[in-house]
């Protein structure tokens, strides 16, 4: 597994775990389907998945990969590339995936 994976998912596992702790369960967004070479790894699918329900978090979360010379302003930026009024998914970025 890349450096790059293990990274993001050290940031995203404390979201994990307060999402567990929580007695809400608040619902589930209905996302844009991830790019289908994705859909052969459950780690990634479900790192993306994270990344969305918790998009309000993840923006604060800054990445020093470098690639705010593409445009990305967080950690967020390297999951989504796009989302609606209503915080749903509706084109995804594929940098998140290493």
């Amino acid at each position: 597994m890349s450096h790059r994976i293990i990274s993001m998912i050290l940031l995203v596992l404390p979201l994990v775990v307060l999402s567990a702790c929580s007695g809400d369960t608040p619902g589930k967004q209905t996302h844009a389907e991830l790019p289908e070479d994705f859909q052969s790894y459950p780690e990634i699918v479900n790192m993306y998945m994270l990344v969305a329900e918790n998009a309000d978090v993840i923006r604060y979360m800054p990445c020093y990969c470098g690639c705010e010379v593409n445009g990305h302003t967080s950690n967020l930026s390297c999951f989504v590339d796009e989302m609606d009024e209503n915080g749903r998914v509706v084109k995804w970025d594929n940098m998140g995936a290493g």
